[in-house]
């Protein structure tokens, strides 16, 4: 389990107060343990701190609340609550701990691109497997070599060590550490919040990524090395670009769970799903077992929908779907 692996780095995180929620007359509202005059003492780094945790923690007190409104009491710990109370309890300062976001976001890719890798390699000797792979420009072109993978991998935990991880870090600092819900949410909750990422998440990258494509300040600084450093497409380079690129990403991601409210349970589902899909995307392989085979019908793109804008930039900006290109006019096979 990805939280096992990274348990004994997190354990040794710093911890925040607590902050708490409770209510008055049926409203949440929260419990901070700073009293006027001390607030007023901090300055105003502190204030946004405590105004920001107090929107999050509204939040998730108002998503308890809709579970416990909209749910019997069974169905709200429908979605695995054995998981979730033995997560509550044995790994509660892990999910609390600021490295866990931006740690989970590295690990999961990597160990997503594992099976990509052995493919690879497979490929140099198995012809099978070497037909499936995308051939852009109607060229054959090879699967990267080991190499290849290791100078890719030196440089995305190059970019998370430097970068993304300390960056991160801060902004759950300033934010301080969430209050757990007591019950696990309905499948139905799940379901839908992670569906509501997911077209988000969708939504928000279409419009960052036609933005880096036609201002050309924004492609030379932030998104062109994505392009150059992958000509030939392969699993690991789906996170392989520019420190900026990667951080606004992640960000990206963490905001859209917020928007929705997600329930952890529903914000870890959204994470596993979107790293795999945009590992998924890149892999350079035209999988029979793709997810997009399964729900092409709900205009999931694949492998070769995002080929297509990696031969033709401007064309297929959506990172998933492809709603957004049919109505702008950039979707091409």
């Amino acid at each position: 389990m990805l939280l096992r692996i990274i348990s004994s780095v997190l354990l040794k995180s710093p911890r925040f107060p607590r902050a708490s929620v409770t209510s008055r007359g049926g409203t949440p509202y929260l419990m901070t343990g700073f009293n006027e005059h001390e607030r007023s003492s901090r300055g105003w780094l502190s204030q946004i701190r405590v105004g920001l945790s107090a929107q999050i923690q509204t939040r998730k007190a108002l998503h308890h609340l809709h579970c416990r409104t909209f749910c019997s009491e069974s169905e709200a710990c429908s979605a695995s609550p054995g998981l979730w109370d033995s997560v509550r309890a044995d790994q509660e300062e892990i999910l609390k701990s600021p490295y866990l976001p931006a740690c989970f976001a590295f690990l999961t890719h990597v160990v997503f691109c594992v099976p990509f890798f052995f493919m690879d390699m497979l490929s140099y000797v198995c012809p099978q497997i070497r037909s499936r792979r995308i051939a852009p420009d109607s060229a054959q072109v090879p699967a990267p070599s080991p190499r290849l993978w290791m100078e890719c991998l030196g440089r995305l935990t190059l970019r998370y060590v430097t970068v993304v991880l300390p960056a991160v870090v801060m902004l759950q600092c300033i934010l301080k550490s969430p209050v757990l819900p007591e019950r696990a949410p309905s499948w139905y909750c799940l379901c839908g919040e992670v569906l509501a990422c997911l077209l988000l998440f969708d939504t928000f990258f279409f419009a960052y990524h036609v933005s880096v494509h036609k201002f050309s300040w924004l492609y030379r600084n932030v998104h062109q090395e994505h392009h150059q450093q992958n000509r030939a497409l392969f699993a690991l380079a789906a996170q392989d670009g520019s420190s900026v690129e990667l951080l606004s990403l992640l960000l990206l991601a963490l905001m859209c769970t917020w928007l929705v409210g997600c329930h952890p349970l529903s914000e870890a589902t959204f994470h596993l799903l979107n790293t795999w899909l945009a590992v998924e995307d890149h892999c350079g392989y035209d999988l029979p077992m793709g997810l997009h085979r399964f729900f092409s019908k709900w205009g999931l793109g694949g492998a070769l929908f995002h080929q297509t804008h990696h031969t033709k930039p401007n064309w297929n900006y959506a990172p998933y779907f492809t709603h957004w290109d049919l109505l702008f006019g950039t979707y091409r096979e």
